[in-house]
Formats: structure tokens, sequence, C-alpha cells
């Protein structure tokens, strides 16, 4: 059991340092980073229907609304009704999205880099293992 309160205390304090912002700042307006995480879903998986980008983050379907209606208002993603269930609504990131989503993820690439750049090779190595060996056994 002491090793798992050391694991929690371990990520607590690693969830503070890397996100210690909540902001990815542009010159231009400032983006939260669960809007650049929810951006990174879409380019990967559109046309991605809204539900299943909630169930993917564990949100409320309202909740993931609102924060789709913020992306939408600001060009970044657009609504796209399904023509077979014209009840579902699928989204897609708009070419101001995708210049925007460039942007930014090199802004996070000159975060992380700043928060892991101390590491040697070989202890980035063992990192980048461990966390697709946790990733790989929460896809099963």
């Amino acid at each position: 059991m002491k090793k798992f309160e050391e694991l929690f205390e371990s990520f607590l304090q690693m969830k503070r340092l890397v996100f210690q912002g909540s902001l990815i700042a542009d010159n231009e307006q400032a983006f939260t980073k669960l809007q650049f995480i929810v951006l990174d879903l879409v380019k990967e998986l559109e046309p991605i229907p809204v539900g299943e980008l909630a169930n993917r983050l564990k949100f409320s379907k309202s909740s993931m609304t609102q924060l789709i209606n913020r992306l939408v208002k600001m060009s970044f993603v657009k609504r796209l009704r399904d023509p077979k269930d014209r009840r579902s609504v699928r989204l897609l990131m708009t070419e101001e999205g995708r210049k925007e989503y460039k942007k930014l993820r090199k802004k996070v690439m000159e975060q992380m880099q700043m928060t892991f750049g101390f590491l040697h090779e070989e202890d980035m190595d063992l990192l980048i293992s461990l966390h697709k060996k946790i990733i790989q056994h929460f896809n099963k």
C-alpha cells in the first residue's frame, strides 16, 4: 500500500508541475489545456461523434457541449449532422482550427522541453516506455 501512496503523491506533484498553468498562451488568444486536448482528439478521430468525445474524456454531454460551443464560436471546429442518424452530431476541425492547433502544439512542445529537457535520453526512453505500458493496459 505504501508504494501506491508514493505513486499517488508523485502523480499529484507531477500534475502540478506539468500543468501548473491552465492556459496555453498565444499572441492573439489563450486556450485552456482541455480545449487543446479536445482539438487533438477531434483532429485524430474526425469526424468524431460528440457522445464518443464526451465518453473518451469522461465528461457529461452537457459539459462537452459547452466546451464545443466555445471551439465552434472560435471557428476551430464545426458540427456535422450524421446523415445516418440525424440526432447524432459529429465534429470536424476547420482549416482555421488546423492552423491554430499546429501553433498550439508547437507551444506545448516548448513547454514539454522546458519541463523534461533535463532528463538524459535513457531516462526519457524509460519514462516513455512506462507511459506506453500504462496506456496499453487501459486500452485493452
